[in-house]
């Protein structure tokens, strides 16, 4: 799986800079840092939404995880940092959309 080199923050500013891009960024594997806000438990997933505090427009990340997840998703608390692993499937308005995902708690310093 091809890794997507660029940080949150420089990929922002390439779909900023050619609208076109967003088309060419799907499929990458991505590990970034995110904060944690809330999940959602749907019929076929979790639904878990997180934020990218440093973009200045691409600030929501939408993952989707496997049910089995749910014992660790509810033990995370709003803001908390995480290391979010996954396939970039959509970038959709100011939205990253990611699937096949797993996430490890960022510990404080």
């Amino acid at each position: 799986m091809p890794r997507q080199p660029d940080s949150p923050q420089a990929l922002e500013q390439r779909i900023r800079a050619r609208i076109q891009e967003s088309q060419r960024i799907r499929g990458y594997d991505i590990e970034w840092i995110v904060a944690f806000e809330e999940y959602e438990v749907q019929r076929d997933d979790i639904q878990v939404t997180a934020s990218l505090t440093e973009n200045e427009i691409y600030k929501k990340v939408l993952v989707s995880v496997v049910p089995s997840m749910l014992e660790i998703v509810e033990r995370l608390t709003p803001g908390q940092r995480i290391r979010l692993r996954g396939i970039l499937r959509d970038v959709f308005i100011v939205t990253f959309k990611v699937n096949y995902a797993d996430f490890e708690v960022v510990e404080s310093a």
